[in-house]
């Protein structure tokens, strides 16, 4: 049943993440060169940042705890040195592997610029991108397993998974300027229908075609997972993904609006920032703890135990947010000001 959750939420929870990036997508700066500027510093900036921060508790924690870490941290035999060049100069996060995210996002919004000026924003001519992005980036997956070592191109600047994060990027895109989801808003009942149908689909399509049921993907926890070009069956992908980017958009449109709520979107990205942190540092202590301990077999025992910890994690969290928030906001203004310096770029 645990591997079923997992299944339910990887078929689509990393696509819609690109679906929203696309959907408020805009290109406002005048050059390439300003846009730059702009992307990398609010993007790879945080990255960066959250990296060197997770890079000192790794060595501290290390100390005291040598217990099971994420897997990234050790999958490669690379010297701390070599872990550090790796994350300034092929944008992969090796101490902080959620923030992955920020890096392909950084190059999918490169790939979404050019793009954008080639096309010049037609809707023809960027279903085709769509459609040509969603085969190459596909197969990928089968380039991964015939060529060697190509994991060390796999993670670089993640390139290859850019691919596929910009075809859910420009439908994100794409749905906004058609003002697709506006039909669906105002009217309770097809409300409803875009949320229940979708979600039963998603259960029935996780239950046939979990990753679990494949021997191929047996040491993978669930699946898909696109940063590791982990995609399965091209349609069974791309069908549950938009089945969860469906339900997922119609269900926050019950959400109403609040404060709290407001205050945690906004800082989303310091929120997957901090995933890195705790959850590389603690969910080894937690197992460890939960197996040797506990050891209960009660599957809704396990998940209030799991709910508890991600309580715990999102509270230090929120503790945490001011004083890294002001951080980080300095320094993507610092860079922004400096690269913008550097480009020779003069509307900034």
């Amino acid at each position: 049943r645990g591997v079923l959750t997992l299944n339910f939420v990887c078929f689509f929870v990393i696509p819609f993440f690109f679906f929203l990036s696309g959907y408020v997508a805009r290109v406002k700066q005048k050059t390439f060169k300003e846009y730059f500027a702009h992307k990398f510093s609010t993007l790879m900036i945080p990255m960066y940042i959250f990296n060197i921060m997770s890079m000192f508790l790794f060595f501290i924690v290390g100390i005291f705890y040598n217990g099971p870490l994420v897997e990234e941290l050790t999958k490669y035999d690379l010297t701390e040195l070599q872990k550090i060049m790796v994350v300034l100069f092929a944008g992969a996060p090796a101490y902080n592997f959620p923030t992955w995210f920020l890096t392909c996002l950084f190059t999918t919004s490169i790939f979404f610029y050019f793009i954008f000026k080639i096309t010049k924003d037609d809707t023809k001519k960027l279903l085709i991108v769509i459609i040509i992005l969603s085969i190459t980036g596909y197969l990928m997956e089968s380039l991964k397993n015939v060529v060697p070592n190509f994991h060390y191109v796999m993670y670089f600047w993640f390139i290859p998974t850019a691919l596929t994060s910009t075809t859910f990027y420009l439908i994100g895109y794409l749905t906004r300027r058609l003002q697709i989801f506006e039909v669906i808003e105002y009217n309770k009942n097809l409300k409803y229908l875009f949320f229940i149908i979708p979600f039963i689909l998603l259960v029935i399509t996780t239950h046939l075609f979990g990753f679990y049921k494949y021997p191929e993907y047996e040491s993978y926890r669930g699946g898909p997972y696109m940063n590791h070009l982990l995609f399965g069956n091209f349609f069974i992908f791309y069908f549950s993904a938009f089945l969860g980017i469906i339900m997922s958009t119609t269900l926050s449109m019950f959400v109403k609006k609040n404060k709290y709520l407001d205050y945690v979107g906004k800082r989303t990205l310091y929120l997957l920032g901090f995933i890195g942190f705790f959850y590389q540092f603690t969910t080894g202590m937690v197992v460890y703890i939960y197996a040797i301990y506990i050891g209960s077999n009660n599957y809704l025992f396990f998940i209030c135990y799991c709910i508890f910890f991600a309580l715990v994690q999102l509270l230090l969290s929120l503790l945490l947010m001011k004083p890294v928030y002001t951080i980080v906001n300095k320094s993507v203004d610092k860079s922004k000001y400096m690269l913008n310096v550097l480009l020779g770029n003069k509307s900034f």
